[in-house]
């Protein structure tokens, strides 16, 4: 008997209670539907390297994001 009532125990565990967070304020759009203003070129003197981050901020290397661009707009026609 005492055999049989310490195999037939069941654990149960108990229910977690959720955690409750505190929401986060809504802010309203400062841009008014606007798109960002384009960030600031660097100049000649502040030339950037084929594989430094892209002067528009994309987090890409300047060589796939804007230097095509860049080169195709420097060029005299």
């Amino acid at each position: 008997d005492v055999a049989r009532t310490i195999f037939s125990i069941r654990v149960e565990r108990a229910q977690a209670q959720p955690v409750r967070r505190p929401m986060r304020a809504i802010r309203p759009n400062t841009t008014n539907g606007k798109s960002k203003p384009e960030p600031k070129r660097k100049t000649a003197k502040e030339s950037l390297g084929r594989n430094d981050p892209c002067w528009c901020g994309s987090g890409k290397k300047y060589k796939h994001c804007h230097m095509r661009q860049d080169k195709a707009e420097a060029r005299p026609t």
